[in-house]
C-alpha cells in the first residue's frame, strides 16, 4: 500500500513545524518537510545575503528574478 503524502504548509518561525512533520512520519505518512528537503538543508534568505531583511522592494523583487529558477529545479527534483 502507498503512504498518505503529506504537506505540512507553515512559517518558517513555527516551532511546532518539525515535531508535527516527526509525528507524521512516526504514524507512517510519507511528510515533504521544506525546512530539510531530503535531508538537507531548505532554502534560505540568508544564504543569498546575510542582510536580507534589511531589502529594499527592489532588492526584494531583483533576488526573486534570481532565485526562483534555482528554487523551481530543486522542487522539480524532490518530487
Amino acid at each position: 500500500m502507498n503512504k498518505m503524502k503529506v504537506y505540512v504548509a507553515s512559517s518558517w518561525r513555527n516551532e511546532h513545524q518539525q515535531s508535527i512533520v516527526e509525528e507524521l512520519r512516526k504514524m507512517g505518512f510519507e511528510v515533504y518537510d521544506f525546512r530539510h528537503p531530503n535531508g538537507e538543508a531548505g532554502f534560505q534568505w540568508s544564504r543569498i545575503d546575510e542582510k536580507w531583511q534589511g531589502w529594499s522592494m527592489e532588492e526584494y523583487r531583483e533576488a526573486l528574478k534570481q532565485t526562483t529558477p534555482n528554487l523551481a529545479s530543486t522542487e522539480i527534483l524532490m518530487q
